[in-house]
């Protein structure tokens, strides 16, 4: 019986301590001050087929291209102590995903879900469009906002993101070029 017992015990125990790592270990994003050297410099780099622009501080923030493949961005701020303010998801000028707001210690506080205002289009829907319509081609990195192939990483979207303008008629629950327009912005 003491035996059981004790079994008992240890086997609690060790599934208590196993749930108390589990849970109380929180990730909290911060800023890449080794990266940045102290945050004084801004750089770029390459993970995979990524490409990750991070800025100085103060008001330090990092934009995360996808490759051409996915065709977005996540744009990042954060706090001056390193911990992460704000992050989203854009396809040209449409917000789309998770909006979250973050505390100075890390601690989300607001979400605001995007896609809600799409309706039945959704943003790879219209990467699909982009696609059909010849604005780009994922495959080969072809565009009309350049006379030769781009890298297909997230090279291809960091030079073309910020000059597609996209508009999305609310009304409607397919893709056609008369809902979306997509105009190529100067500059």
């Amino acid at each position: 019986m003491k035996k059981i017992f004790l079994i008992i015990i240890l086997t609690s125990l060790v599934l208590n301590i196993h749930g108390q790592t589990k849970n109380d270990t929180i990730m909290i994003e911060k800023y890449d001050y080794e990266a940045t050297e102290n945050g004084t410099k801004s750089v770029s780099l390459q993970k995979g087929e990524w490409i990750i622009d991070i800025y100085r501080m103060p008001n330090g923030y990092q934009n995360e291209f996808a490759p051409a493949k996915d065709f977005y961005m996540i744009q990042k701020q954060y706090h001056p102590n390193g911990a992460i303010k704000f992050k989203c998801k854009f396809l040209g000028n449409v917000l789309f995903g998770k909006r979250e707001y973050y505390d100075e210690s890390g601690k989300l506080i607001e979400s605001i879900d995007e896609d809600a205002k799409f309706g039945k289009i959704k943003p790879q829907d219209i990467v699909v469009f982009l696609n059909e319509q010849g604005i780009i081609n994922k495959e080969t990195g072809e565009t009309v906002f350049s006379k030769s192939p781009m890298k297909t990483d997230g090279s291809m979207y960091r030079q073309i993101g910020g000059k597609l303008d996209i508009r999305i008629s609310k009304k409607e629950d397919m893709i056609s070029e008369e809902n979306v327009k997509i105009r190529k912005r100067l500059g």
